[in-house]
């Protein structure tokens, strides 16, 4: 029979079972720590780093039983952790801090931090860039302390001018005298017055009144802004403005100010009536007369700047400083005289740069003797080395010439004496006549310089003055060459002339003349002298032809000219020449010249011309022309209006045989052979060889041939100029006499004649 089952019994009850689980739960809950609790072991173990993992990590519910504490302990937590080379994460911290800290108003503790991380950060214009949208929330005690700080960080970097863009907020919000004081003074740094500037006159705008009214402080500072920005007339104005608000200690410390700025926007003179007023009421103050004397020269007003400088000097008897100076102004207002006054008695109280001035004032004014007696009287004052040169020049103008000679030797004894001295002593002994102690000097100088135009005529001088005059002539052609003053050309011409050398001295004038810019006529009437003393003819006309040229007004140069190729039969080139002479129809002798050029040159129409056109009968007969225009219409042809005029003449005087001949002469033509003859009948007693040929004339045309022959062989028997032609005729009357022989005789001495004629030719 089976057994009955038996009943399992457990040691552990269920209810224990359940419980053991539970219970080592609850343990464990207690032996775990908190969120809280775990955070607060991290600080304490200085664990940062879980710390802040630990603070992030936590539920908001249990940050908000204490969100202050919580939010700056994330901002110090995170600033430790915070890399020192990573301004990225710095600038991130930053903006993190300014948004934990805006929601409990930036107090004191967040500022701290804040204020940390900006002194941590290298980046100012980043740090700015970051909080200048949230600047303007903060209160204003706040806001204030952070603009600085962003400030100093700024100038820390050497940014003045991001210095003063962040200030610029501040001031704005807050205008008053201490930010705009600080506002002027970034400006300032950043190089940038005008915007500070710009920040008092809008200060100024905001408070209503006038700024010396409102902050003479800032009335003070807005001069120096206007100064400093280039307007000196605006800082002269406001001084003046200043000046009615402040203390009198202060007001006479301004006016130096406003004499500055006057000067500046010259506006001196506007300020010269009140120093006048005050230094005429406080005639002992010296300060007073010496700000007047600057300020009157500063504005041009010379007189009134005398005027106090001579207060000055009657203030201040021996000081040197002031006749220094009063003889300046003296000497700026041309009046040397009274300036070298002043300089001696500077002198005399041993003011060692008068002498300069001195120096440079003697010439000119005469006082040669009392300048010498100063500078001797100046002892160790004047470096008789250094001022020898003025020294020796002063000995010679007072007529110490040895003195001179003296100063003069020690100088040149240095053979690198300069070339001034050398030039001045060689004058001084020309001027005394030492012409032998002269020549080496002058050599010297000639080695130095020897293109030096000055010293070869020095030279040249001095050997004429010795008496070599071929060496002197040399030297004169080389000045000549280089085109000297008019006088060394004279000197040179006067030379060669006296020496005979009067070619040389054609070629030095001509080449003077090519060269120099200015010539004169008688330049020209010179170089045509010599050129004909010479007997270069060619050269001659050559030289009148430009002297006419260049000078076409001058008469003599033109008359010349005329001359000179009539000379050389060039007729008609010389009348051409003639008909441009001013005086043409005025002078007798020259229109008888003209029309005896004319003549010459068969010109036969422009002589006719000439005479009928451009001479009146009245004008004819006032110059004396009658028998020159009779011989014109003889010459030309017309035989009736010469007969007129000689018949006139003949009227006239019938002494001059040249008339009464040319008159029988012009009746003959005219076939008034009785006339002819009665006229000729009183010039036969005595007969002259004229009126031998004419007599033949007239009795071969009427056919005495028997006295005709008398007469033709006493006018052959005169020797005239055409014999051939003479004995030629003499034939013709004795053939038509008959006289068969002696016509061929005739002839034959008339072949002979004409051959002699040909054979001189």
């Amino acid at each position: 029979m089976a057994r009955p089952a038996k009943t399992s019994t457990s040691v552990f009850s269920p209810k224990l079972l359940f419980a053991v689980p539970v219970i080592c739960a609850i343990i464990a809950l207690w032996l775990i720590p908190t969120q809280h609790g775990l955070l607060e072991r991290h600080l304490v173990d200085k664990n940062w780093g879980r710390a802040l993992k630990t603070l992030q990590e936590l539920p908001a519910k249990d940050r908000a039983r204490d969100p202050r504490r919580y939010a700056l302990l994330e901002i110090q937590l995170e600033r430790r952790l915070l890399a020192a080379d990573d301004p990225r994460a710095l600038a991130s911290l930053l903006a993190r801090a300014c948004e934990l800290a805006a929601p409990f108003k930036f107090t004191p503790e967040f500022m701290q931090e804040i204020t940390a991380l900006l002194d941590q950060s290298q980046d100012a214009e980043a740090v700015w860039k970051l909080l200048e949208p949230v600047l303007p929330q903060l209160p204003v005690a706040v806001r204030a302390s952070l603009y600085e700080a962003l400030v100093k960080k700024a100038l820390a970097a050497a940014k003045p001018v991001l210095a003063m863009q962040i200030y610029a907020p501040h001031w704005q919000q807050n205008p008053d005298v201490a930010t705009t004081l600080r506002l002027v003074a970034l400006t300032r740094q950043a190089g940038l017055p005008a915007l500070g500037l710009r920040a008092v006159d809008e200060f100024a705008r905001r408070t209503g009144r006038p700024l010396v009214r409102a902050s003479p402080r800032l009335a003070w500072e807005r001069v120096t802004l206007l100064r400093e920005t280039g307007q000196p007339g605006l800082a002269y104005e406001a001084i003046r403005e200043l000046m009615t608000v402040v203390e009198p200690a202060d007001r006479d410390r301004l006016f130096g100010l406003l004499m500055t700025t006057a000067r500046e926007s010259d506006r001196i003179r506007e300020l010269l009536p009140e120093i006048q007023k005050r230094a005429a009421a406080q005639p002992e103050n010296l300060q007073l007369w010496q700000m007047l004397a600057e300020l009157s020269l500063a504005s041009g007003d010379q007189k009134t700047a005398i005027a106090a400088f001579r207060q000055i000097v009657a203030l201040e008897p021996n000081v040197a400083a002031n006749h220094q100076r009063l003889a300046q102004f003296y000497e700026w207002t041309a009046l040397p005289n009274d300036a070298f006054d002043h300089y001696l008695i500077a002198l005399r109280l041993r003011e060692p740069a008068a002498i300069e001035r001195l120096i440079a004032l003697a010439p000119g004014l005469y006082r040669d003797a009392d300048l010498a007696k100063s500078l001797a009287d100046a002892g160790n004052l004047i470096d008789r080395k250094k001022h020898a040169p003025f020294l020796a020049r002063l000995e010679a103008t007072i007529g110490n010439f040895e003195q001179a000679e003296a100063y003069y030797l020690s100088l040149v004894r240095d053979p690198n004496a300069s070339v001034t001295l050398l030039t001045e002593y060689s004058r001084l002994l020309m001027d005394l006549a030492h012409y032998d102690r002269a020549l080496p000097v002058l050599l010297r100088l000639q080695k130095r310089q020897p293109e030096d135009v000055a010293t070869l005529g020095e030279l040249a001088e001095c050997h004429f003055r010795l008496g070599d005059y071929t060496k002197a002539l040399a030297l004169y052609q080389q000045l000549v060459r280089r085109a000297p003053d008019k006088a060394t050309v004279e000197g040179f011409l006067t030379l060669a002339e006296s020496m005979g050398e009067l070619a040389v001295a054609a070629d030095g004038l001509e080449y003077w003349l090519g060269r120099h810019p200015e010539p004169t006529a008688r330049d020209y009437q010179r170089l045509a002298y010599f050129q004909g003393i010479a007997g270069r003819k060619e050269k001659l006309r050559e030289a009148l032809q430009r002297g006419v040229e260049r000078f076409p007004q001058d008469t003599t140069l033109r008359r010349q000219l005329v001359y000179s190729l009539s000379d050389q039969g060039q007729f008609s080139a010389a009348a051409d020449v003639l008909r441009a002479h001013p005086e043409l129809r005025s002078d007798d002798e020259l229109t008888k010249f003209y029309l005896s050029l004319l003549l010459q040159a068969k010109r036969l129409a422009d002589a006719e011309q000439f005479v009928t056109r451009e001479l009146t009968p009245e004008l004819v007969e006032k110059l004396g022309l009658i028998a020159t225009v009779a011989g014109v219409y003889e010459a030309s042809g017309n035989w009736q209006s010469a007969l007129t005029l000689y018949e006139k003449l003949h009227r006239m005087d019938a002494a001059n045989t040249s008339h009464g001949l040319a008159y029988a002469r012009l009746l003959v033509r005219a076939s008034r052979q009785r006339e002819a003859l009665a006229v000729l009948q009183r010039y036969l007693d005595p007969p002259t060889p004229a009126t031998h040929e004419l007599a033949a004339q007239l009795l071969a045309a009427t056919r005495d041939f028997k006295r005709a022959a008398i007469h033709q062989r006493a006018f052959v028997a005169s020797q005239p100029e055409d014999a051939g032609r003479a004995w030629g005729f003499l034939g013709d009357i004795l053939s038509a006499r008959g006289d068969k022989l002696g016509a061929r005789v005739a002839y034959q001495r008339a072949i002979q004649e004409m051959l002699r004629s040909l054979a001189r030719m």
